[in-house]
C-alpha cells in the first residue's frame, strides 16, 4: 500500500492514496513531519530510498498511524527536475521490515521519477495561467480576466451591477519627474488602494497603462457609491521620491443592462471618464446617453483638426480695441476661428483644448501669428497708422 505527499516550505500542501483511507494518509503526513523522514533527505543530492523498520522503537509514532498490518515503510523522495530543493516522498508499507530487490528499485525509481514529472508540469500549468491572467506590475487580473468576467456577467443575465472606468491623472507628470519606477510605485498604490476600497463586494483589475477597472458582484451595490469608493482611495497622498504626491482619479460609472453588450458596456464607462476628466478631473461621472454624442463630435474633430490647420480652414478674426476714455481705435486682438464647413464654425473652447491634447496648439499658433501680421499691415496700410495686434498664447505653448 502507498501514499504519496507534496510539502512545501515545510508545511504538507498534497497528500493521495488510492489504497489507504484518507483519514490515516492525513495522520501519516503528519507524522513523517514530524519524524522528519522526508525532510532528513533534503539534502542529499543522491536518489535515495529510506527503508525503515516500524517495529523499531525509534519509529513508534509513525507505527501507531500506519495501515494495519505494516512492518516496515520505504520512503522514495519526490525532487523538482529545476532542481528545486526536496518536494515530497512516496510512502509504501510492507508487511515485515524488507529492503528493495532491484525490481523494487527500478520500480521505486520510476514512480518517483513519473510524479516528479507531473508535479513539474502541474506547477508550469500554474504558471502560465497565473501569467496569463494577473498582471506583473501590480498583482491584479489583468484585462483579459476583466474583460471575462463582465463577459460571464451578460451569459448569466446578472444585470444591475456598477462597472468603473478609473483612468489615474497626472501620471505623466510623475513619469517625467521622477522616472518610470516611481511611475510604477504610483500604479502599484493605485492599485492596492483600489483592491483595498472594493474589497469583498466587486472585482478590481488593471485594464492596461494608467487604466483600471472595477466590477462590484452584486446588483445591490448603489452605483454611485460604489464609485465614490473608488474615488475615496484616492484621498490619501503618497510619498515618492521623499515628496508627498497627490493621487487622484477620474473615473466612469455605467450600470450593466441587456440593451448593451460588454464591450459597449465599458466603452460607455471610458466616455463617462472622459467627460469627468474634461470636467477638472478628480471626480466621477455617471454615464448619460447623451455622452455618445460628445465622443461622436470628439472623434470627428480630431480627425479634422489638422487638415484644417493646414489647408487654410483657421482664420484670425480681429476685435477691435478701443480706449475707454474716448473711445479711439488703439489695436486689434487677433481671435482663432475654424470653419470646419461652409458656414460652420468650431467654438475656440472646444478646438483649442483638443489642440493641445493632440500637440497641434505649436501648429495653430504659428498659423494665427502669420495672419495677425498680414491684417496689421492691412490696418496700417488703409489708415495709415500704426496699430497693436495682440494674440492669444497658450499655456502649453509657453512651457514648451
Amino acid at each position: 500500500r502507498a501514499a504519496a505527499f507534496l510539502v512545501e516550505d515545510g508545511e504538507l500542501v498534497t497528500s493521495t492514496s488510492t489504497s489507504i483511507d484518507a483519514a490515516t494518509v492525513e495522520a501519516i503526513g503528519a507524522s513523517l513531519l514530524a519524524a522528519g523522514v522526508p525532510i532528513c533527505n533534503a539534502l542529499s543530492e543522491e536518489e535515495i530510498i529510506v527503508t525503515v523498520d516500524l517495529e523499531a522503537p525509534e519509529w513508534s509514532a509513525l507505527k501507531e498511524v500506519a495501515p494495519d498490518g505494516a512492518g516496515c515503510a520505504w520512503s522514495v523522495p519526490i525532487r523538482s527536475d529545476r532542481g528545486a530543493p526536496l518536494r515530497g516522498c512516496i510512502e509504501l508499507y510492507g508487511p515485515a521490515a524488507l529492503h528493495p530487490r532491484d525490481e523494487d528499485w527500478t520500480v521505486l525509481r520510476l514512480a518517483g521519477r513519473l510524479i516528479t514529472i507531473a508535479v513539474d508540469h502541474a506547477e508550469t500549468r500554474e504558471r502560465l495561467i497565473h501569467d496569463a491572467e494577473i498582471d506583473p506590475l501590480t498583482g491584479t487580473p489583468n484585462r483579459r480576466v476583466v474583460s471575462a468576467a463582465l463577459a460571464q456577467l451578460f451569459d448569466r443575465h446578472e444585470y444591475g451591477r456598477a462597472v468603473c472606468f478609473i483612468d489615474l491623472d497626472r501620471l505623466k507628470v510623475v513619469n517625467d519627474a521622477l522616472g518610470h519606477d516611481a511611475g510604477d510605485l504610483l500604479i502599484r498604490e493605485a492599485a492596492d488602494r483600489l483592491t483595498r476600497a472594493v474589497g469583498a463586494d466587486g472585482l478590481v483589475g488593471r485594464f492596461g497603462g494608467d487604466e483600471f477597472v472595477a466590477i462590484a458582484n452584486s446588483s445591490d451595490i448603489d452605483c454611485d457609491a460604489f464609485a465614490q469608493r473608488c474615488l475615496d482611495a484616492f484621498a490619501r497622498p503618497i510619498m515618492i521620491g521623499g515628496r508627498n504626491w497627490h493621487l487622484s482619479a477620474s473615473i466612469g460609472a455605467v450600470v450593466v443592462d441587456d440593451q448593451r453588450t460588454p464591450t459597449e458596456v465599458l466603452r460607455d464607462a471610458d466616455t463617462a471618464m472622459y467627460e469627468a476628466k474634461r470636467a477638472g478631473r478628480a471626480r466621477w461621472r455617471r454615464f448619460q446617453t447623451s455622452d455618445r454624442e460628445l465622443v461622436r463630435r470628439r472623434m470627428q474633430l480630431e480627425q479634422r483638426l489638422g487638415d484644417g490647420i493646414r489647408y487654410g480652414n483657421m482664420w484670425a478674426w480681429f476685435q477691435p480695441v478701443v480706449r475707454v476714455s474716448d473711445w479711439s481705435f488703439v489695436g486689434m486682438e487677433a481671435l482663432a476661428r475654424w470653419e470646419i464647413d461652409p458656414e460652420s464654425w468650431v467654438a475656440p473652447n472646444e478646438f483649442i483644448p483638443l489642440a493641445e491634447e493632440l500637440g497641434l496648439i505649436d501648429e495653430l499658433g504659428s498659423v494665427m501669428l502669420s495672419q495677425a501680421i498680414d491684417g496689421r499691415e492691412a490696418v496700417v496700410t488703409a489708415c495709415g497708422e500704426p496699430c497693436a495686434v495682440s494674440i492669444n498664447v497658450s499655456p502649453v505653448q509657453v512651457r514648451s
